[in-house]
């Protein structure tokens, strides 16, 4: 669920995953430009979703996830990121699912 931001980059908010959890969404203005993203900060990672140039043909946003916590550095290629997007909410709903599969869900299911 989200009760926040569309794609116009208005000010960020909160996201709810399925357990309860609130996830605290920041908007960003990379320095000296007026580019905005929007940054998710868990416990382990930093995950941002940046838009891209109208003329790209990949998606209107990308998603990169950055480990901040040793206990999560084995991120990689088999994680898929970067993963781009050409719809918002679509984005959205697939950053909330990983964050909520891949951080707080055990491996051994």
């Amino acid at each position: 669920m989200f009760n926040f931001i569309d794609e116009d980059l208005e000010p960020a908010g909160t996201m709810t995953d399925t357990r309860g959890k609130v996830w605290h969404v920041d908007q960003v203005t990379l320095r000296g430009t007026e580019t905005k993203y929007f940054s998710v900060s868990a416990d382990m990672v930093v995950v941002t979703m940046e838009p891209r140039p109208h003329y790209c043909d990949r998606g209107n946003w990308v998603v990169k996830v950055t480990p901040v916590h040793e206990d999560i550095a084995d991120i990689n290629e088999q994680d898929g990121f970067p993963r781009y997007y050409f719809d918002f909410e679509n984005m959205m709903e697939e950053v909330l699912a990983w964050l909520e599969r891949r951080l707080y869900e055990p491996a051994d299911r």
